[in-house]
């Protein structure tokens, strides 16, 4: 894969899962004891595919039988979107770091969600999906809400998507959309999810950019998610801020985009502490960004993340990453006699100490 460009790469993997997903075994093994109930759901474990990788709903079950307990499916817009112009993946072998400045290209919610429902339809077994929705790139952020209200009425009239669909994720971070972080503001952000809460009952979950100048802007946007009732937050999104690092050649500088991988492990376990601190596991919180090995999944839920997010560990570390995921946490689970996760719930703060992992929770 890594002999291709970055994009011809990705679509390369995509169709490889679309062609074979039939005729993949699904990943066989007890982790019974990694099972959780989130918004009132079962998931199987706490490793799931966070949006970005599936952009037209058309592979999750193949992901799913790579062993991920659900799949985010999109970011999808109202319409179809072209995206940025190529090129627009970057790879930063050295630094285990990927740049994209994808724009949403997508296939459009109506599109995307006729994908999806054929999946489900042909599977055997219960699937668990998210849906991240975002902003068209040609509206004005005044009417940036439309767009949302859009694909969450086109949702809520699909049955199958919402009997399979675990949440649905406001997608206010991409640094590639223009403007789209200003709604990032504690006053637009309550009213946001004011009103798609009036337009379905599937839970609203926010996701997160890890830029903010400072960090009390940020304390208080998690506190307008707690008061105003959303179900999640996912912290974070990419990062624009590490591409002025010296590693990031110029003339990638020069393009933009948000910086996903090992660079990007220290910033957002940063912010997932500061969420964890606040939310005090009033709503689940799941920690993406900078997972690139079992142990950042076994911190980031030390730490009091629900559930944690793959992608760039993915790209650069393949299918074992999930299995080696699992058998670590199995690991950690036998060594402090955990028999559920409900258990490690109640044996946080003790296993911390051990691990020596800053947490308040």
């Amino acid at each position: 894969m890594f002999a291709l460009k970055p994009e011809r790469a990705h679509d390369a993997g995509v169709f490889l899962l679309k062609t074979t997903q039939k005729i993949l075994p699904k990943a066989k093994k007890n982790i019974s004891f990694l099972a959780q109930k989130i918004f009132n759901k079962e998931i199987l474990h706490p490793v799931c595919m966070a949006a970005g990788f599936d952009k037209t709903g058309e592979v999750f079950t193949g992901l799913i039988k790579l062993g991920f307990s659900f799949v985010e499916i999109g970011t999808f817009t109202p319409k179809f979107q072209a995206g940025n112009d190529k090129p627009r993946i970057f790879r930063l072998p050295k630094e285990k770091a990927v740049i994209n400045r994808m724009g949403f290209n997508n296939p459009g919610i109506l599109t995307g969600l006729q994908n999806a429902q054929k999946l489900i339809k042909n599977s055997n077994n219960k699937l668990n999906i998210a849906i991240s929705i975002g902003k068209q790139k040609e509206t004005p952020l005044h009417k940036a809400f439309d767009d949302y209200r859009t694909q969450l009425i086109e949702i809520k009239n699909n049955k199958d998507i919402v009997q399979n669909c675990l949440y649905a994720a406001v997608n206010i971070s991409s640094p590639n959309t223009p403007g789209l972080r200003d709604l990032q503001n504690s006053k637009y952000l309550s009213e946001l999810i004011y009103l798609c809460k009036e337009v379905t009952d599937l839970p609203i979950v926010i996701k997160f950019a890890p830029d903010f100048e400072n960090m009390k802007d940020f304390q208080n946007l998690v506190k307008s998610v707690l008061k105003s009732k959303a179900s999640g937050i996912i912290v974070t999104n990419t990062s624009t801020k590490l591409i002025n690092e010296p590693y990031v050649p110029e003339y990638i500088k020069k393009k933009g985009g948000g910086l996903s991988g090992l660079p990007l492990t220290e910033i957002s376990e940063k912010y997932l502490q500061e969420t964890i601190n606040i939310v005090q596991q009033q709503i689940p919180v799941i920690s993406s960004g900078g997972i690139m090995k079992p142990v950042d999944i076994w911190f980031r839920l030390c730490m009091g993340a629900s559930l944690t997010q793959l992608y760039t560990g993915f790209i650069y570390n393949g299918p074992y990453l999930i299995k080696d995921s699992l058998k670590y946490l199995e690991k950690k689970f036998n060594e402090y006699n955990i028999k559920s996760f409900e258990d490690f719930q109640k044996e946080r703060n003790y296993i911390c100490k051990i691990e020596k992992i800053n947490s308040k929770t």
